[in-house]
């Protein structure tokens, strides 16, 4: 039994490694929407809607709030209806920075990403958006500093932030925040995050397929394209 939670453990902290540790970029205002340009792999120059500002005191990521509905399923089922698929798959440019989504959306990092060996697994640490095939930019993934990073759909933004490897907030476009280090926490959050029912995003490889992932959506885990 402690073994398992230790590997429990040790997941979760690659989990919120990949979530939390995207590259320090600018964040700038404005919406996330417009016609599709071809990516330079400037990050810089995507935009997100007004960040949110935090108001009032924490709540608890408790059963209700995780099972029930909240502003970060709300926001994936709108990523998920801007994308116009429930998951999107394609192909990776030669520099595996772009993907081509079927149905004609796109996935754009901000840099190019390795390929894993056929067997290994690793978490993609990048600022990241998806395109929908309409030609509008629906999701941007971007870190602001070191434990801070926004995921933005179509000018609405929820911010994370973590204050140690596996304690982080979730602010919702609306000011209110959900944390998973206070009291009121549903007592089986680790064994919850690993199934996908806790807030989160995961980008991952394994061998040469690369699968974004937003977590905790109405499902569980959402996987919204996958690429290889």
């Amino acid at each position: 039994m402690a073994n398992a939670m230790k590997s429990s453990m040790k997941r979760i902290e690659a989990l919120l490694i990949a979530l939390l540790s995207f590259p320090l970029v600018a964040a700038d205002g404005g919406g996330g929407c417009g016609e599709h340009q071809p990516g330079n792999g400037d990050s810089r120059t995507w935009t997100t809607g007004v960040l949110p500002q935090a108001e009032g005191t924490p709540q608890p990521m408790s059963a209700p709030w995780l099972s029930g509905p909240n502003c970060w399923k709300d926001l994936v089922a709108a990523a998920q209806a801007c994308l116009r698929t429930p998951q999107a798959f394609g192909a990776f440019d030669e520099r595996r920075q772009t993907c081509s989504l079927s149905g004609g959306g796109r996935l754009e990092l901000a840099g190019p990403i390795s390929t894993p060996a056929e067997d290994s697994r690793i978490y993609v640490a990048t600022d990241w958006r998806l395109w929908g095939p309409h030609g509008r930019v629906c999701v941007t993934g971007k870190l602001l500093a070191a434990n801070r990073s926004v995921v933005d759909v179509e000018g609405k933004s929820a911010l994370f932030e973590s204050s140690t490897l596996t304690a982080y907030g979730v602010t919702c476009p609306d000011g209110r925040t959900f944390r998973n280090d206070i009291d009121g926490v549903d007592p089986t959050f680790g064994a919850l995050w690993l199934a996908g029912r806790a807030p989160g995003v995961v980008f991952e490889c394994k061998g040469k397929t690369c699968t974004m992932s937003l977590k905790g959506g109405a499902a569980g885990d959402t996987p919204i394209a996958s690429c290889q």
